[in-house]
């Protein structure tokens, strides 16, 4: 990761509990199975749990509003998102175990989806 420019040296890898999930406006997986998962079985809400490319294609061009609050706008762009949909949402493959190369490319995969969102919520606001 050091190659991406990222620092990873106080990383500490950790499982996923209610205690972390409950109080979370967002929660961001990668793959369909883990968000399956954590919905099914750990009891996230459908409506707050997206893998990231679901989110950056949703994101896509949809600027949050001036003063929209977050939950809002994730509704609004998320409109007729059900369990049927999320079982075709788009993934990205755990690298675990890969080469380098493999590492690489889904770092800067990831990269350019979290950049979507992030423009989205952070873009100039239209004017009331």
């Amino acid at each position: 990761m050091r190659k991406l420019g990222l620092a990873l040296d106080g990383h500490v890898s950790r499982s996923v509990t209610p205690e972390l999930t409950d109080r979370a406006d967002l929660v961001l997986v990668m793959e369909r199975h883990h968000l399956i998962e954590l919905v099914v079985d750990g009891g996230c809400m459908l409506s707050a749990t997206y893998t990231v490319p679901e989110l950056a294609r949703l994101a896509s061009g949809a600027l949050r509003e001036r003063d929209e609050p977050f939950p809002h706008w994730l509704d609004r762009i998320s409109h007729g998102r059900d369990a049927t949909t999320v079982l075709g949402a788009p993934e990205i493959a755990d690298p675990i175990g890969q080469s380098l190369r493999r590492y690489l490319n889904t770092a800067r995969t990831l990269s350019e989806n979290l950049e979507t969102i992030f423009d989205s919520l952070s873009a100039p606001r239209r004017s009331p």
